[in-house]
């Protein structure tokens, strides 16, 4: 079944709260906040879900992609607190 989730005219967080609608798992959140930015505004997006770190590093890459990157050093693996790399994305 499809289902139309938002119109042209609605605000952005509203096309969220309309996936939400029809996902219905009392998760899934959009928030329109004031920002300094050229349209005055930004759109957090919140899933309340079961996370760990793979979890948080893996959204965080895909949110700052395709600018930036993140990397894992594989030379801090097997330490208590393992290495990870920002940078600029190779195109």
């Amino acid at each position: 079944m499809i289902r139309q989730l938002y119109g042209v005219s609605e605000y952005d967080e509203d096309i969220i709260q309309s996936c939400e609608t029809v996902l219905q798992t009392a998760k899934l959140k959009g928030e329109r906040r004031k920002a300094t930015n050229k349209s005055r505004f930004e759109i957090v997006i919140t899933y309340r879900a079961e996370a760990d770190r793979d979890t948080t590093i893996i959204t965080l890459n895909q949110v700052i992609q395709p600018e930036y990157e993140i990397w894992f050093c594989d030379w801090s693996f097997g330490n208590d607190t393992l290495a990870i790399v920002t940078r600029r994305r190779i195109r």
